[in-house]
């Protein structure tokens, strides 16, 4: 049988029928479903004439007979998201305090309200361009624009994985610059870092927020450390520490503990020996609390704990306790669980410390980033830079001003 004779019996295949006005409806057969039941592509063709819909209709037959037909998903974007792709994220095990909880915000209060009742099939680039100019103009932060970018590439590429979509429609597109700077998380001053150390050693139950601030480890890394983590380095005279888990909280109270939440995070951070000698106190202290509770007390071989054994709850009683330490050390700004993290990064720099050294205790990918968002510029900061820039020019320039000075020329 010639490729002509090939053609025309694939066309005639399919059926199409003229709806008048130049619209033509194409019904072309896909074969039968695991039940048995005959499957069929259906389209319509608007302002076309006959030649355009048969040749349509060959395509879609030779697109079937190669095994390379897609069917787009009819599911609307709201569906997919709240039907599919998060209920996926939690079945993966996404964090539920924090990170899920961020997937479902940027779905619910971005996502669906611009895209939500367009068939997931009809999204276009034009359309996720449009969305990022809409939350430009709302004066949206950077941090937001970024979490949106994240989620709409993940569940779309997703999307492509599943066969619902035949490309990426966010690939390529970039958000505009957000209008709203970051938001500038609180560090210590020294003055208020030595106010705070000062009022925090004068309780040994206020050991956490000292390891906390001479660390810089995130809230649920501090709650996820056991004594099996810690040792004392010999060889550089400082505390060393395992960052191999943290617990998340659960719906419910429950909690869990889990793998940190990049490669980065999995690392050593060192703290000093008067810290170490200080958490070997809280061990003899925390065997006597654990004596005298007897069955009471949950053993998890935590260092820092709720007053049971388990795991602080770093969300809420810790952070209730790090307040009141706060204000009596006469500290008035806000502060959190994270101000301790903001300030490690950013005292560390002011003592001199490398960026890079500073970024690998606080397990960042990046440089860029720790200096970016955890690093405030301190008034100490600007006076050190005025006094090293100083230093640096003094013997060569000052050398020719006092010249130029001696000649009258000043």
């Amino acid at each position: 049988m010639d490729t002509a004779k090939k053609q025309l019996r694939k066309r005639r295949r399919g059926q199409i029928v003229p709806l008048g006005g130049g619209s033509f409806k194409l019904r072309v057969p896909l074969g039968r479903d695991g039940a048995g039941t005959r499957k069929y592509h259906t389209e319509t063709m608007h302002g076309t004439n006959r030649t355009k819909a048969e040749k349509r209709c060959t395509e879609l037959l030779a697109q079937v007979d190669s095994g390379s037909y897609f069917e787009p998903a009819s599911m609307t974007v709201a569906d997919y998201f709240t039907r599919e792709w998060l209920p996926q994220k939690r079945r993966d095990g996404v964090r539920v305090a924090t990170t899920l909880k961020g997937y479902e915000c940027a779905v619910t209060k971005h996502v669906i309200p611009a895209l939500g009742a367009l068939p997931l099939s009809r999204v276009t680039p034009r359309h996720v361009q449009q969305l990022y100019n809409r939350m430009q103009d709302e004066g949206l932060r950077d941090a937001t624009m970024r979490l949106v970018r994240a989620v709409l590439g993940m569940a779309f590429r997703q999307a492509v994985l599943w066969h619902y979509l035949r490309s990426d429609p966010t690939a390529g597109i970039k958000p505009p610059a957000a209008v709203k700077p970051p938001r500038e998380g609180h560090a210590f001053t020294r003055d208020e870092a030595l106010r705070f150390i000062r009022a925090a050693s004068e309780s040994p139950d206020d050991l956490d927020f000292l390891f906390h601030l001479f660390t810089g480890v995130r809230p649920e890394e501090l709650a996820g450390l056991g004594w099996q983590h810690v040792s004392f380095d010999e060889a550089s005279g400082c505390g060393v520490a395992r960052i191999e888990r943290v617990v998340l909280r659960l719906k419910g109270g429950s909690f869990e503990f889990a793998d940190p939440k990049t490669k980065n995070g999995r690392r050593l951070v060192f703290f000093p020996a008067h810290i170490h000698r200080a958490l070997v106190a809280h061990r003899e202290r925390q065997f006597e609390r654990a004596a005298k509770l007897g069955g009471l007390w949950r053993e998890y071989s935590l260092i820092f704990t709720a007053p049971d054994g388990g795991p602080a709850d770093v969300q809420y009683i810790y952070a209730r306790r790090l307040r009141r330490l706060a204000k009596r050390a006469g500290i008035a700004a806000r502060v959190t669980p994270y101000t301790l993290r903001y300030s490690f990064a950013t005292l560390a720099l002011l003592a001199g410390e490398l960026d890079v050294t500073v970024s690998r205790q606080m397990g960042h990918a990046k440089t860029d980033f720790t200096k970016e968002v955890y690093v405030r510029v301190l008034p100490e900061m600007q006076q050190s830079l005025s006094g090293s820039f100083e230093r640096l020019l003094t013997e060569t320039v000052g050398n020719q001003m006092a010249h130029l000075d001696a000649s009258g020329v000043m």
